[in-house]
């Protein structure tokens, strides 16, 4: 009598997700602003980006599966004090937006 046909299937786990931002920080001038940021990644990983300054917005890519592009606004800056703010990429605070002062500078009389 013959045996009957044993199947195994054998699951194995992907590689870890890893991410690689097109840019880690940028120096903006203090008029608004629209730029990008490119996200490498392995096919399948998922990611979020997102920013609490209230004064950069994010458009576009701000959820995503696979490699992709985060579009940014920034506001322009009506103060003559430099501000820094975050964006983060799969939970890590990975990209920081500098908006430079406003200063104008007048002759003197």
């Amino acid at each position: 009598m013959r045996s009957p046909l044993v199947r195994k299937s054998k699951t194995m786990s992907g590689a870890a997700c890893t991410f690689t931002l097109s840019a880690s920080s940028r120096l903006h001038g203090h008029g608004a602003e629209t730029n990008s940021i490119n996200v490498t990644t392995l096919v399948g990983c998922t990611w979020a980006a997102g920013s609490a300054a209230s004064w950069i917005t994010l458009a576009g890519g701000t959820n995503q599966t696979n490699s992709g592009t985060v579009t940014y606004g920034l506001e322009a800056n009506p103060t003559a004090l430099m501000r820094t703010g975050m964006i983060s990429v799969a939970g890590r605070p990975s990209m920081r937006a500098d908006k430079a002062m406003a200063c104008a500078w007048l002759p003197e009389e």
